[in-house]
């Protein structure tokens, strides 16, 4: 695959009544994400994996990223940090 990976955590979510149904409240959440990319994926994905760039590795296929993503809630800039367990 050019593109693989695996993401694992948590995110607060709650049901609240708006505009007579009820919806989904999203709250806190963490996501840990392990990236393993080709170096054609990685030129077709450059915009997004900007992002991630300070926490590649370089392999011999490609790149791999571990990181943690984490926020009070959507909508505000994560805090994205270096994986250290998976």
């Amino acid at each position: 695959d050019s593109f693989n990976g695996q993401v694992k955590g948590s995110i607060a979510m709650s049901m609240g009544a708006g505009g007579g149904d009820m919806t989904p409240q999203f709250g806190a959440y963490e996501l840990k994400l392990k990236l393993n990319v080709d170096k054609v994926a990685q030129e077709s994905l450059s915009l997004f994996l900007g992002i991630l760039d300070g926490y590649k590795k370089q392999t011999l296929k490609g790149a791999s990223y571990e990181v943690k993503i984490s926020g009070a809630r959507f909508g505000v800039n994560p805090s994205i940090s270096p994986l250290t367990t998976f």
